[in-house]
């Protein structure tokens, strides 16, 4: 039973394991060693969340790889992306390196498209990821990894960083309106099958 029990945890689920983990050890240390203004340091920091974000293409890739997907691996991939992103957002807001609105806004729509993505699952269907979601990971970690390693000796990463920022809201809200767009679509058409099904 208890060989059983550790054969679950295959490797793709254990990357994101490790992702739900890593932001509370991860925030500490940024709190902790980015008001020393060291650059060595800053950008170490920036290096290591860049690297620990690169299991959250990991994980989904073995798992389809190896054919390892699970369903515990689908329900916690994406509150280990929220996770990941809300750790060191929290952070960076403690050490007034962003205005606090900031992961205020970016929070706020994580936890309503979770909300909506459990809706879609209560409604028996599911809400897939798009390429707009994609995107805004993948600029939100390039905001986070300037954001982190500043001051930078380069005065161009300071416009990489507000750039970053201000793409990384537009993309989130933008995907948020697909998001939702794509959901209200999947419920009509369920309700209009379930209406078909009563007429007949």
């Amino acid at each position: 039973n208890v060989k059983k029990y550790f054969m679950n945890y295959t490797i793709p689920l254990m990357l994101t394991l490790f992702r739900l983990v890593f932001p509370f050890f991860f925030s500490l240390m940024l709190y902790y060693l980015a008001p020393l203004n060291s650059f060595i340091i800053n950008a170490l920091l920036a290096v290591l969340f860049i690297a620990a974000g690169f299991t959250d293409y990991l994980d989904g890739h073995l798992a389809r790889k190896w054919h390892q997907e699970t369903e515990l691996g689908r329900v916690l991939d994406p509150l280990a992306d929220k996770v990941f992103i809300a750790g060191p957002l929290i952070a960076l807001a403690a050490l007034n390196k962003i205005y606090f609105y900031w992961p205020v806004l970016f929070l706020s729509r994580e936890l309503s498209m979770s909300g909506l993505r459990e809706s879609s699952v209560q409604h028996g269907f599911t809400v897939p990821v798009s390429w707009w979601g994609k995107w805004k990971t993948t600029v939100q970690y390039s905001y986070i990894f300037f954001a982190i390693g500043a001051p930078w000796p380069w005065a161009v990463c300071a416009w990489l960083e507000r750039g970053a920022l201000v793409g990384a809201l537009a993309l989130s809200y933008v995907s948020a309106y697909f998001y939702t767009q794509t959901f209200l679509h999947s419920l009509h058409q369920q309700s209009v099958l379930a209406r078909d099904i009563h007429e007949v």
